[in-house]
Order: C-alpha cells, then structure tokens, then sequence
C-alpha cells in the first residue's frame, strides 16, 4: 500500500502487504524524501512530515491524505486543539485540518525557530518582528498576536507547561507565565534574574526536557563539550549530571514516579562492520550509572515510552549508507531494539535500510519508524 495525494481512498478495505517479521503490524510505501518527523495523534493517527510532503496514516496502516510541499528547512510539526495540526512552512504558519489536510490557517510569521501549543489552545513561538528582533510570541490560533517579549536570540527552542513557557536563548533558559510575564533565567552556573543578559558562552543544545517531578533536563555548551544540567525551578538551584560516562545527545527521561532517570548515548567500541559503534546508558538523577547497554553504532534517537522500557534506533547515516552499502554489510547498523529495566535486550528488529525519520510511539505503545520510502508499525 502506498500514499496517494489528496483524502481517503474510497476502498477503506485495502490490505496491507504481507508482513515478513512478527514484530510488523504494517508497513507503507512514502513518497521520497531523505528524512522528516513522524508525531501520533491521541487516538493513534500517524503524521508523517518531511521537506516533500505532509501525510496522514490511519491507525490500521490504511492511507489517509496526503499534501506536496516543497521546503527549505523542516521544523517539528505541533498538534493543535481541535484535530489540527501546525507547521512553519519557510515563513508561513500553516495549519491543517488532519481529518481532510485541508488548510484552516496560513498566516506569514518570519523566522519561527520554536513552536509550542498552550495548554488554553494559543500558539507559542518565535518570530522575528520588524524593527524589533526575535520575539517569544503568544498568538491566537488563528493567527493575532496576544503578546510578544524580546529574545536575544533568533533560534530557539520552547517548552510549554501547565503555566509557563520556557525558552532556550542562546546560553540561558527563560520563563515566563502565560500573560507573558518573566518569572527567572538561568544558565549553567545558577539561577538569575528575569533580566538577566544571555551569556556569551554556554549554549543550550537541543530540546528542553521536563522530569516528573517539574525539573528541567538541559544540554548546555562547556569549553571542551557539552555538559547535561538539572535546573529546579522551585528550589532555584542548577546541578550538573556528573555521571561516570560521558552521556550526549540523543536523550530521553523515562516517565514515572520517584527520582528522576534519563537514558542517554554514550561512547562504544568498534562495530562488525568497521564502522563506529556505540551505547546506551541509563543514569538516575545524581548521576549514577544504573546500567550500559552496547550498540553496534551510536544511537540515531532515544524513546523512553514507559519505565521499564527504553527504545533505540540505530543505523547509518544515509550518506554512508549510500557510499558504502554496496561494498559493505549494514545490516546489523538498522535496527530498533527495546530495552528492559536491567539493561537487557528485550527484543531487535532489523531495519532494511537506514531510519531516517525521527520515530514515535502511539497511544497504545505502537512503535512508528521510517527511512526513504517506507513507514513501519512496530509491536513493543
């Protein structure tokens, strides 16, 4: 089966093809594109959004709609009150109905960085405003402007709470409340005032993350790497992960009660192949390492779906795969493999080619990956 442009297709009885391994509940054929991002919907819809297309999957693995686009840079797609769902698309916010992919919304909004959905059904993000600079903007949804602060800034990355927003401004981590108000800032050596100046080393990387338990997990720049800090808000303070192994990005918290715990990459020796291998490490809170599981290649994305579970997807890069896989065998690079609460492998599913997609898991635990060509529903 395949995606088509446009809605439905009128024979909603259409067959999957056949499933090759047991751990497939379905598979469909994608229109090219090298990458993108894959988002589930509540009741377990598949968003597929690259540079080429925006796509719908339904959850039995029958085809939805399907749109063209043609963009210069991708952003992670939000979901919106309403059954929408938004991008930026090179300088327009478009949102679409994800019943039909007809566009409800389209409104210019330059240099959007960072997107978030309110808890209250308005828009968080980053803009730049003429004569003003980058801007963290709440915005209606469809489209005014509530209120607008300066940021340092132009690329940013949001977090949106209950009550607040939290914004990476270069090497500081902002709040604010929901009127728009600055609450605190902070950066790798502690908490300061709303007003604080960024600093001019200490970048943020990446997403922030939130713990259970309201802290916020940040990847800030060191003089000789990147660092994992810890900030609480309620207690004001900003520790760093001192874990015994270097831990980098990609990372994910595991969800639950108790203190908190993060599975992250981490160095490894050399895979089968001649290529670079890698690990996975599971830390607690005050960095200690729980346990260190080895990859054959260093880690594409991390999932923690439950606490008990963690889920890594490995693979090459495409321009690897593609200069090499010829001459070479990657096979055992293409992988997702869940991982249970010892460290021990739980199960593995080779990939047939590289996983480019960044995955996602549904509502029911369904586990969504892709690569070039291909979209695959995984039973955890």
């Amino acid at each position: 089966m395949r995606l088509v442009d446009g809605a439905d297709p009128p024979d909603a009885t259409e067959s999957a093809p056949a499933l090759r391994d047991e751990r497939v509940q379905w598979s469909i054929d994608l229109p090219p594109a090298d990458d993108g991002h894959l988002l589930v919907t509540p009741d377990g819809r598949v968003v597929v959004s690259t540079r080429r297309f925006l796509a719908v999957v339904h959850p039995s693995g029958r085809p939805g709609w399907l749109v063209r686009t043609d963009l210069g840079l991708l952003g992670e797609p939000v979901l919106l009150a309403g059954d929408k769902v938004l991008r930026d698309e090179d300088g327009n916010l478009v949102t679409r109905d994800l019943t039909t992919g007809a566009t409800t919304v389209s409104i210019a909004v330059p240099g959007v960085s960072g997107m978030a959905a309110g808890p209250d059904g308005d828009l968080l993000h980053s803009a730049w405003i003429q004569d003003r600079g980058p801007m963290l903007c709440r915005s209606a949804p469809d489209g005014p402007v509530r209120w607008a602060v300066p940021l340092t800034e132009p690329f940013v990355t949001l977090l949106a709470t209950r009550d607040r927003v939290l914004v990476a401004d270069g090497g500081s981590v902002r709040a604010y409340d929901l009127a728009g108000t600055a609450l605190w800032s902070a950066d790798r050596d502690g908490f300061r005032e709303p007003d604080a100046p960024t600093p001019t080393d200490g970048r943020v990387h990446g997403p922030l993350r939130a713990l259970p338990d309201g802290r916020i997990l940040v990847e800030f720049a060191e003089p000789d790497g990147h660092g994992f800090y810890l900030l609480d808000p309620a207690a004001a303070t900003v520790d760093r992960l001192a874990a015994p192994v270097g831990l980098r990005s990609p990372v994910a918290v595991l969800p639950g009660d108790g203190p908190g715990r993060l599975v992250a990459a981490g160095p490894g020796g050399r895979a089968a192949s001649g290529g670079v291998g890698g690990a996975m490490h599971l830390t607690d809170d005050t960095g200690r390492l729980v346990w260190s599981h080895p990859l054959p290649t260093p880690p594409q994305a991390l999932l923690a779906p439950a606490p008990d579970r963690a889920l890594v997807v490995c693979g090459p890069t495409l321009d690897r795969w593609n200069d090499y896989h010829r001459w070479y065998d990657l096979s055992d690079e293409c992988l997702v493999r869940c991982v249970g609460v010892a460290g021990e492998q739980v199960w593995t599913w080779r990939a047939p080619v590289p996983l480019t997609y960044r995955p996602a898991v549904g509502p029911d635990g369904t586990v969504f990956v892709a690569g070039p060509g291909r979209l695959w529903a995984l039973t955890q």
